[in-house]
């Protein structure tokens, strides 16, 4: 136990004891020694340089010739760049050693005639390749973030790198040459010059937080008397997130902690409470006043990145917020994301943005931000409390000249989504006062109008009193006539009135139970409970049903739920009879039944309803495997109790079968239903015949066996053991093959039913994948703990994974994700599909086995791209579908769902496409500052067009088809030729453009832009004009087929209608987030938008709201209709395009009869369900 072990900033020596040897180590000297350019790029105190170090000192040690050059050493001030270039030559000829035997200083002298660059270049050939003949060599680049802030552009040194990456080509020499670039910034950051090629070369090395594996040599300085050290480190690592620099300090902290312990004659601590003394060490030692405690400086380090910027912290802070409340924020490297990463706050998790750990989340809290943001909102207290009101408080929101002095600075900042939706609705909310004050001033005209009219007949009346006695008796009769009549009537009415308050009152109860039940299924769907939010929904909307006037909004609000629930139902039923965890379950060949075995020491036999055929009792411990046999007569169980007991399929039992020597995991018949095979904990495989005869016993691991598997052939046996590998074996007992790649035992395997593949699952957390004859394929990474059940698809094109992450991934044979189940409370243990591929049963430790629906019907799901789906379209023909991704390609797809061809050529994300009018090109726009056009057919190579100087965004096609419009982030619009000549470029905007849009006569050329304005353009790129009203920054634009609607979408979370002339029609408003996309349908008559709130919604051209889809579990990118205005596709973040049913999502009672087919086996047969519901949906099937 020594404090020295641990370093605490600064960069560690290659053997310091405390060094942590990460995935990315490994990595980096593999990519090295293969001659990749390689980058390392990162947050502050991530262990960046000294992985540098590490790495130059173990290839200098093979023999490398190596340098390293800190960036930092040449200064930024009054430095010119004949004086960088120079300094950065001498440093490597020091280096290099060349400085005994050539003069540098003579050397440049020689070189003064040639620019500094070329200076450079010159003794990179002419010394450096030249005098280390046969030597490879390997320039490390530290700090690579100060050359950001040097007074000249120094693009030109990373366009030499890249033109020593390009002489490979032509010269071998260079072949030996290898750069490593290590700093805090973007690929993107590393070239100013938008107009030049980006630095898009080398290997991208990825720095984690040291895992518990990887951190193992930190707990040798926490050995102590006390107290567990992997205990302590595993608690250490809780809260630090593996955060390198928090790591060792923490690790250093505790030292010193368990010091002052032993002093205080403490022997021990009880048992379990590592976590509590390691928790009491951050918060006193790190959290209280950490600003004073934070020595070395670390924490004020990403305090400073995220407010020192009082412009742009307002948006940063704001998606931080969001992070922070565990809104799924999707990875979409916009500026304020990078910022978030590169301070090292936040970082990558399967496609969201997540705090890295918490001491981060403690110490930049949600208090913190609003501090921070309340220090620079002039609004801030009002902004608060409508906020803290879930933003329905109104009287909070700003009127008058406070509104007018938001705006006006709200104008020069970059401000957080929330913040643009405060003063959007504060608009709207001030817009309809004065609306109010114009109809309060109306009517006080008219009532001051009545008035006078009153005066002038009471003048009049007087004028006639003498008529009016005349009629004086009369009047009198009447007036008693009268005031009898009214008695009776106010009786009548008092009675009624009290009945109508009584019925006001339940209807104001059953409207509030039916917003509690709507709440309720919300959450559950957020929860991925989806069956249960189902069950939620149709209660509501049934509800809904019964009231005689439900309002408007509470109507809407049930129907939303219920499309929700409906579109993202996968989970059909539940079995819920088990007491304890269920850790296998299969499917019978025919179909007709499941098996389930559980730790409560029984196995049961289900109908696929879910209704319980029989419950299999006899074992006297836990039930791990069980299998049918090939005709579905026979059920085999195996138990911790050392035997195997058969059973008919009714559930009676037929013999027991022992031989085991320690519990038996694994069963599982040959083929021809002849043969029973077995694995257990004794390591032993056992053969055995159906009347109980043991026919071999082969010693196959020298651990315990988790699982074995016969076959599709017959005659070969697979076994998955705690040894980490994966044997082969012959019947008759000889070992073909050991098949090892998993880091720790392996918990499964399966055949494919064509028998030409191999999986295997471990508890490192991987999925692999094996040809039948052993060689190993692809290892499928995405689990967040041990995996535990595989199976494939009846057809073999799907594999489907079970985790003790409680979620069940299937894959597409090429390592494709194809969707993650999730629903099961705890982790899922074992998998079997249906044998017609439509069901998927699976069984967990949450006591439930669950049947999950595969067979999309209300909408169809097209997964193949590997990263988000950003553009999406229809072809003018209707017969493709085409995708843009983040993944670099394009994808062809049927109209149906099937996918035609991929499209690769782009190097950097693909963002936006469109169809040509005749749909025979594609037209991509990409963040490589390109824009390709490919024939459909794939009958020649796509023609890219080159001449943006920033990432491109928008692109599409004239009318007449003979034209590109593309829009980018240089702020430009520009027409070109189907050639790639440039025709005309629209330079107006002020900032990044995003849409782009032609009218339909081909005449007027609209854009969007992060300005917040919407420009319309000529041909000749004059502005026509600039439409203003948006709040925030526009994304989508695009023309109603008859061009009488011009429609923007914008982050400001609206839609805005505009006639061809640019006056506004009409503001929809609804979403809850950033619009990204808008379409018209080909009628003109309705309109969709997409939105990061994860929903498409459907709109009347007049702005009328008409319903949302909900099926996306992610933001909503790119939304189009079919050319015929019966379907409609969208593009989300979650990697998927879902193709909808458009004629099936508009009826209501559709969609409940739906539900309510979808969930009628679980009403009716689970368990757990009360007797009420059960008829929940009577009348609806």
């Amino acid at each position: 136990m020594v404090a020295d072990q641990y370093q605490v900033g600064g960069s560690l020596t290659t053997e310091h004891p405390s060094y942590v040897v990460r995935r990315s180590d490994t990595e980096l000297d593999k990519a090295l020694k293969s001659g990749e350019f390689c980058y390392v790029l990162n947050s502050r105190q991530m262990g960046k340089s000294s992985m540098m170090v590490r790495s130059r000192d173990r290839l200098q040690q093979e023999g490398y010739r190596c340098a390293t050059i800190d960036m930092t050493r040449f200064g930024r001030d009054h430095v010119t760049p004949t004086q960088w270039y120079k300094g950065v030559v001498e440093e490597l000829w020091r280096s290099f050693g060349f400085a005994p035997t050539l003069d540098v200083q003579e050397w440049w002298r020689t070189e003064e005639d040639v620019p500094p660059l070329q200076q450079m270049s010159n003794f990179i050939e002419d010394i450096l390749l030249a005098k280390l003949p046969n030597q490879k060599i390997v320039i490390f680049i530290d700090e690579v973030d100060s050359l950001l802030s040097l007074s000249f552009p120094v693009d030109d040194f990373f366009g030499l790198i890249r033109f020593c990456y390009n002489q490979r080509a032509v010269n071998a020499d260079y072949e030996r040459l290898t750069f490593a670039i290590f700093g805090v910034a973007t690929p993107s950051d590393l070239m100013q010059d938008r107009q030049r090629t980006p630095f898009n070369i080398g290997h991208a090395i990825e720095l984690a937080g040291f895992s518990l594996i990887e951190a193992q040599p930190l707990a040798k300085g926490l050995v102590n008397p006390l107290a567990s050290e992997n205990a302590l480190l595993k608690e250490i690592l809780g809260w630090t997130g593996g955060q390198p620099f928090l790591t060792q300090k923490l690790c250093r902290l505790m030292v010193g902690s368990i010091a002052t312990t032993i002093q205080e004659n403490r022997n021990h601590i009880p048992m379990g409470s590592e976590a509590a003394w390691v928790e009491s060490v951050v918060r006193s030692r790190i959290l209280q006043n950490w600003e004073t405690q934070d020595e070395p400086e670390h924490l004020r380090t990403i305090r400073d990145r995220l407010v020192d910027n009082k412009q742009r912290m307002g948006r940063v802070l704001g998606v931080y917020q969001r992070i922070l409340d565990q809104d799924d924020v999707a990875v979409e490297d916009t500026p304020e994301q990078t910022e978030l990463q590169l301070s090292g706050l936040v970082g990558k998790h399967n496609g969201i943005l997540t705090v890295r750990n918490r001491i981060y989340q403690n110490v930049f809290n949600t208090p913190w931000v609003r501090r921070n943001l309340d220090d620079v909102r002039p609004y801030s207290q009002a902004f608060t409390a409508w906020v803290e009101s879930d933003q329905q408080d109104t009287s909070r929101l700003l009127r008058g000249q406070a509104l007018k002095d938001a705006l006006k600075w709200s104008s020069s900042q970059s401000l957080s989504d929330l913040d643009y939706k405060f003063l959007t609705d504060s608009e709207v909310a001030d817009r309809q006062e004065e609306e109010q004050a114009l109809k309060a001033s109306r009517i006080r005209e008219v009532e001051a109008r009545l008035d006078a009219e009153q005066k002038r007949l009471a003048t009049q009346l007087k004028n006639n009193r003498l008529q009016t006695g005349l009629l004086t008796t009369v009047g009198l009769a009447f007036v008693v006539a009268t005031i009898l009549g009214l008695l009776s009537f106010f009786q009548y009415r008092r009675a009624a009135q009290s009945q109508a308050n009584a019925l006001e009152k339940e209807q104001e109860t059953a409207i509030s139970q039916i917003a509690s039940q709507v709440r309720y299924s919300q959450a559950l769907f957020a929860l991925d409970k989806r069956l249960d939010a189902l069950q939620e929904a149709i209660r509501a909307t049934r509800q809904v049903g019964a009231l005689e006037a439900a309002p408007e909004d509470v109507k809407q609000q049930a129907e939303l739920v219920l499309r929700q629930s409906v579109y993202g139902a996968i989970e059909q039923n539940r079995l819920s009879d088990h007491k304890a965890p269920v850790y296998n379950v299969a499917y019978s060949p025919t179909g007709e039944l499941i098996a389930s075995a559980s730790w409560d020491k029984t196995a049961r036999l289900w109908r696929p309803d879910g209704s319980l055929v029989a419950v299999l009792k006899g074992h006297t411990g836990p039930v791990w495997g069980i299998a049918f046999s090939p005709d579905g007569k026979i059920v085999a169980t195996a138990s911790e109790d050392r035997t195997i007991r058969l059973w008919d399929s009714d559930g009676n039992p037929i013999r027991t079968i022992a031989g085991h020597t320690a519990r038996v995991n694994g069963v599982a018949f040959t083929p021809d239903g002849r043969v029973l095979v077995s694995g257990g904990g004794d390591g032993k495989i056992k053969l055995w015949q159906l009347d109980g005869y043991e026919i071999r016993t082969i010693d196959a691991h020298d651990k315990g066996i988790n699982h074995v598997q016969v076959g599709p052939d017959g005659t070969t046996i697979a076994s998955a053991s705690d040894d980490r590998s994966l044997r082969l074996w012959n019947l008759d007992g000889t070992r073909l093959r050991s098949l090892e790649n998993h880091n720790a035992g392996v918990s499964r395997v399966a055949f494919s039913p064509d028998g030409r593949y191999l999986s295997s699952v471990s508890d490192d957390k991987t999925v692999n994948l094996w040809t039948i004859n052993g060689q190993f394929i692809d290892e499928f990474e995405g689990h967040g703990d041990r995996v535990w059940g595989v199976t494939f698809s009846p057809d073999s094109k799907i594999l489907a994974s079970a985790s003790w992450d409680s979620t069940i991934k299937l894959w597409r044979l090429d390592g494709t994700l194809l969707t993650t189940l999730t629903g099961h409370n705890a982790g899922a243990w074992s998998l079997a599909f249906s044998p017609d591929g439509k069901k998927l049963v699976s069984s967990s430790e949450d006591t439930t086995v669950r049947i999950w629906n595969l067979d999309e019907t209300l909408l169809t799901t097209l997964r193949g791209h590997d990263r988000p789906v950003i553009g999406v379209a229809f072809s003018p023909d209707g017969q493709r579908i085409a995708s843009a991704s983040w993944d670099q390609t394009v994808r062809l797809w049927s109209a149906d769902g099937t996918l035609q061809r991929t499209l690769t050529g782009h190097a950097d994300r693909v963002w936006q496409l469109a169809f040509s009018p005749d749909s025979s090109k594609i037209a991509s726009a990409s963040w490589d500052k390109t824009v390709k056009i490919w024939p459909v057919d794939g009958s020649s190579p796509a023609k890219t067009i080159v001449g943006h100087g920033d990432r491109v965004w928008g692109v599409t096609f004239s009318p007449d088809g003979q034209t590109v419009a593309s829009a980018s982030w240089d702020k430009t619009i520009k027409l070109w030729t189907l050639d790639g000549e440039l025709l005309q470029t629209f330079d107006g905007h002020n900032d990044r453009v995003y849409g782009v849009a032609f009218s339909p006569d081909g005449r007027t050329v609209a854009s969007g832009s992060w300005d917040t304005t919407v420009k319309l353009w000529n041909l000749d790129g004059d502005v026509l004009k600039t439409l203003e009203g948006h709040k925030a920054p526009i994304w989508g634009i695009e023309y109603s087929p008859n061009g009488q609607i011009l429609a923007s979408a914008s982050v400001d979370g609206t839609v805005k209608l505009w006639d061809r002339e640019g006056e506004l029609l009409a503001t929809l408003e609804g979403h809850a987030a950033r619009v990204n996309d808008v379409t018209f349908n080909p009628d003109n008559q309705l309109l969709a938008t997409s939105s990061v709130d994860q929903t498409v919604k459907i709109w009347q051209t007049d702005g009328t709201f008409v319903t949302t889809l909900n099926g996306h579990r992610g933001p909503v990118w790119g939304v189009n209709f079919s050319p015929n205005g019966q379907n409609l596709v969208s593009a989300g973040a979650d990697k998927t395009i879902i193709l909808w049913d458009w004629d099936q999502a508009l009826e209501l009672d559709e969609v409940l009869n739906y539900g309510c087919q979808w969930i009628g086996n679980y009403l009716t047969h689970n368990s757990e369900v009360a007797e009420g519901d059960r008829q929940l949906c009577e009348g609806t099937l």
